[in-house]
């Protein structure tokens, strides 16, 4: 019944965290809005207000326009709530708060400006001049102009305010968007066209077609000596036609969807009740350890590494999580000598903020298990000439693909060896276990598409079943009877680990048995307790003892341990990262005085991209 409750709160907890849940650094487009003042001239003044959310430290944006002949972008300006930046004469590496640099590259003009962004939001003004904006046919004048284009992250909420010259009726501007469906417009005036959408996807372009009387651009020199109205307006039925058909396409669809998913939704509600009958089973069969096994243990039981003992412990369900296995292995390479570590950046107390990392490249690696090597085979890529532990974590996070590439098999060759030894056998129940899984999943996606009320209620009730289901099935392997006996004296390792301060002081070993220790503290999921309490037991760890055990000397710091874990996730999600591509959006229909978007891409002029780092 303890169980039940504990797994209750955790999926509860779970969905009220899932919004949130984000990569470590990563940054969010709130909104992007851009105000575009056509002049007579036929250039355009443009200001695009950028807002975003930081989630960890950030110091440049960065913005190209294209500007193939004849366009040019001048007279830039960058503000921050009303502040303008100063301009370099070139990009500065070391990215000084409040300036800003220009400069071409491949055909666009880079803007790159910095700042000092952490946990917080801002809204920056990128302003320019864009000459040449405005086609100039024999009939008509016409902006066609992609004002985002690839290179965006997603954005929450895009405004673009089309401002036109005095002199026109409303009757005698034509607007024309191509977005997504969401995507609306509307002509509010003879001077004036606004589109807005609520979300846009990575990398979707919007483009914009306004087409005005040639009276209101009297000094444009983008001359094409060409009719254009009569070819544009066919054009754009062709796309808006198009674009209806899959719109009344998806509509039927859409309802002859919605019928079926109250049946299946609580179709699946019956099978995931017949599921939480099963989970009961399967949470009364625990591990039978033997009745002699000892409360603890103080030495290490055997020669497994503490990703091994990591494992099998998680197979006796004695321990849990994946990446203290990667934090476990890569600490004890330093204990094994495959690497040093040495404190950098002396804080209060003459504690390192930073921790450099070198590798020794003659250490005899014919020692070490598979899973090590390919860990230590990473660190050397990433760090070939040394380099501090945020190298290596932002290493992995720019190079998940490599890295992804080594590690694959990390978590595979430990549970190999752990079968060839006889400690861990595969479970008969595997398919009942992943069929809980599966339907977690399928529950999981139906909630999301049936959008009758029925049946997302049935589908939420029955993933909350299924992902009990799941949680308790266990992993595909099982302890046999010699794994269970090994797994018994872990468990007692790990009592120790977390009793370890109600011993007497004769009975605990020397302070540098604990620097042995340390990985399998982690891998078995004791380590931040029992460096919180290894002061208390052994004074001299106050002084500076990183000479004699560096390791246990840098990681008993919070904020180096933290890193450390923070690593060893890395490199849990590198392990099993597989890339993916964005998705390009859909069309809808549009045109005249106002709706949703056109379909198609007219080839208007590309906005170009933006990015932080």
């Amino acid at each position: 019944m303890k169980k039940t409750i504990i797994l209750t709160v955790l999926f509860v907890l779970l969905l009220a965290v899932v919004g949130e849940t984000a990569e470590p650094r990563s940054y969010s487009v709130d909104k992007l809005a851009i105000t575009a003042a056509l002049n007579p001239d036929g250039s355009a003044s443009i200001v695009e207000k950028i807002t975003m959310t930081f989630k960890g430290e950030y110091t440049r944006f960065t913005r190209d326009i294209p500007i193939p002949a004849p366009l040019a972008a001048e007279d830039i300006v960058i503000e921050e709530d009303g502040q303008a930046y100063v301009q370099l004469p070139a990009p500065d590496e070391k990215r000084p708060p409040g300036h800003f640099a220009v400069f071409e590259k491949d055909g666009k003009k880079v803007i790159e400006f910095y700042y000092k962004a952490k946990d917080t939001t801002k809204t920056f003004e990128v302003s320019y001049l864009l000459k040449n904006a405005v086609f100039i046919h024999n009939d008509v004048a016409e902006l066609n102009r992609k004002f985002i284009d690839k290179g965006w992250e997603s954005i929450s909420e895009v405004n673009i305010d089309v401002l036109l010259p005095p002199g026109a009726e409303k009757d005698d501007i034509l607007i024309w968007s191509h977005a997504p469906l969401t995507g609306e417009f509307e002509k509010k005036s003879g001077e004036e066209a606004v589109f807005g959408i609520r979300y846009l996807s990575k990398d979707n372009p919007v483009e914009l077609r306004v087409m005005a009387p040639l009276a209101l651009f009297p000094d444009g020199e983008r001359k094409t000596g060409k009719d254009a109205k009569a070819a544009a307006i066919k054009q754009e039925k062709e796309f808006a036609d198009e674009a209806n058909r899959r719109r009344e396409a998806a509509r039927q669809q859409m309802e002859e969807e919605e019928q079926m998913y109250d049946i299946l939704g609580w179709g699946l509600l019956g099978v995931a009740v017949f599921n939480i009958v099963r989970v009961l089973r399967n949470w009364r069969d625990k591990i039978k350890f033997p009745q002699d096994a000892p409360q603890y243990y103080r030495d290490l039981p055997s020669g497994l590494t503490p990703a091994e003992a990591g494992k099998l412990c998680q197979a006796a369900k004695v321990a849990k999580g994946r990446s203290e296995l990667f934090t476990a292995t890569l600490i004890d390479l330093c204990v094994k000598g495959f690497y040093t570590m040495k404190g950098r950046n002396l804080g209060e107390k003459n504690r390192p903020k930073d921790i450099f990392i070198k590798i020794f490249s003659g250490k005899n690696e014919t020692a070490l298990q598979k899973h090590e090597r390919t860990l230590l085979k990473l660190i050397k890529k990433a760090l070939p000439r040394g380099g501090s532990l945020e190298d290596f974590k932002d290493y992995i996070e720019n190079n998940k693909e490599d890295a992804s590439d080594i590690l694959s098999g990390f978590e595979e060759d430990c549970t190999d060896n752990l079968v060839n030894k006889g400690y861990i056998a595969v479970s008969k129940r595997g398919g009942i276990q992943i069929l809980w899984i599966l339907l977690a999943i399928a529950t999981l996606i139906l909630a999301f598409w049936a959008m009758s009320g029925m049946a997302i209620l049935a589908s939420f009730i029955a993933l909350f079943l299924s992902c009990l289901a799941g949680m308790s099935a266990g992993g595909k392997y099982r302890p046999t009877e010699k794994g269970i006996k090994e797994a018994a004296l872990w468990r007692g390792m790990k009592n120790f680990f977390n009793d370890f301060t109600l011993f007497d002081e004769k009975e605990l070993p020397e302070l540098p048995i604990w620097e042995r220790f340390l990985a399998y503290a982690v891998a078995l999921g004791e380590a931040e307790k029992l460096l919180k309490e290894l002061p208390l037991k052994y004074p001299q760890m106050s002084e500076d003892i990183a000479d004699g055990l560096p390791v246990l000397y840098y990681i008993s710091d919070s904020d180096v341990y933290s890193v450390f874990d923070d690593v060893g996730s890395e490199l849990a999600s590198a392990a099993t990262w597989s890339s993916s591509s964005s998705d390009g959006g859909s069309w809808s229909d549009g045109g005249g005085d106002g709706g949703g978007s056109s379909g198609g891409d007219s080839g208007g002029d590309s906005g170009g991209g933006g990015s932080a780092d």
